[in-house]
């Protein structure tokens, strides 16, 4: 008797462990659409803010904090450097690919609680908005020091502010 509850207690377990995989999987063939992403420009960058070291926490669909976007690697949490340059943001990751946001499809910047199913204090993570393929995005990044999160807000910022004006003049 005991080795068949044992038997079931492992059936069961392997059967929500495979619904899951399933379901991240169907998650990534869904979201394919967005791939493939953005690549940060060969040769040097000029940087605009020193870089900062910290947590690459993830990217969501943007006004839902849990909607993991998996194409891509890009809900592969890790640790890495945030670097804003003159093409845009780069987030280099430590054990998956790079992210790169480019200047033109940053939208917006806040500092944040909570992204990916991670939750920080409040204002603990850098948040940024930007657009891919007709979708908006958010991804975060919690910097080790959290002083360096307000320069990169106000920088974002500006960036966004700058491109919105310039494609204002041009119409």
């Amino acid at each position: 008797m005991r080795a068949l509850l044992t038997l079931l207690t492992f059936a069961v377990f392997a059967l929500g462990a495979y619904g899951m995989w399933r379901g991240w999987r169907r998650k990534a063939a869904s979201q394919s659409g967005l791939l493939p992403l953005p690549v940060a420009p060969d040769g040097p960058l000029t940087l605009l803010l020193p870089a900062a070291a910290g947590l690459y926490v993830g990217t969501t669909i943007s006004g839902d904090w849990q909607a993991r976007v998996v194409a891509g690697q890009l809900s592969d949490r890790s640790a890495g450097s945030l670097r804003l340059t003159a093409a845009g943001l780069l987030i280099d990751r430590v054990g998956a690919p790079a992210v790169f946001v480019p200047r033109a499809a940053l939208r917006d910047a806040r500092l944040d609680s909570a992204l990916a199913g991670k939750v920080m204090g409040e204002g603990r993570l850098l948040v940024v908005t930007w657009e891919h393929r007709g979708e908006l995005l958010d991804t975060a990044f919690r910097a080790d020091q959290h002083t360096v999160h307000v320069p990169y807000l106000h920088a974002v910022l500006g960036l966004v502010q700058g491109a919105s004006t310039t494609s204002g003049s041009d119409m």
